[in-house]
């Protein structure tokens, strides 16, 4: 929830993906965040890199040849 509301600050969010251990399904702390426009994805990049959230710093970048996971 927690990254939600912050990365939604910087526009409307098309897709997330949590990334979890499967045996375990605690957060591996990594996330993909795709937004319907590409410019928040500028913004977000240029306003969240290097807060802290939640006691851990963000790395907040691009990534390449994203595709949003299937859900079943």
């Amino acid at each position: 929830g927690d990254v939600m509301v912050v990365f939604s600050q910087y526009g409307e969010i098309d897709d997330i993906h949590l990334v979890r251990d499967e045996e375990t399904n605690d957060s591996k702390g990594v996330a993909f965040i795709k937004y319907r426009d590409w410019r928040s994805t500028v913004l977000s990049i240029d306003n969240l890199s290097g807060i802290k959230l939640c006691n851990k710093e963000l790395n907040v970048d691009h990534a390449q040849h994203y595709r949003p996971q299937t859900r079943e």
